[in-house]
């Protein structure tokens, strides 16, 4: 009965440094990436392709993109 406590008590840690791990990486390439985050959630950043600037910005119900 330890044994399987224990086991669980570790699978529980180990999920929860890992989704510490992966939400940090996400917001150091948010930043990388000049993201910038609104306070109702709303993402905007600026993106090249083929040699135009696009800006982007991500709603939680879409997505929009239009040149600069």
């Amino acid at each position: 009965m330890k044994i399987a406590i224990t086991l669980a008590a570790a699978c529980v840690l180990g999920l929860f440094a890992l989704t510490s791990w992966s939400s940090n990486k996400t917001t150091e390439a948010q930043k990388e990436m000049g993201v910038n985050r609104l306070p109702n959630g709303v993402r905007i950043y600026e993106v090249t392709f083929d040699g135009i600037e696009y800006v982007v910005v991500e709603k939680h119900s879409g997505l929009g993109i239009c040149k600069k």
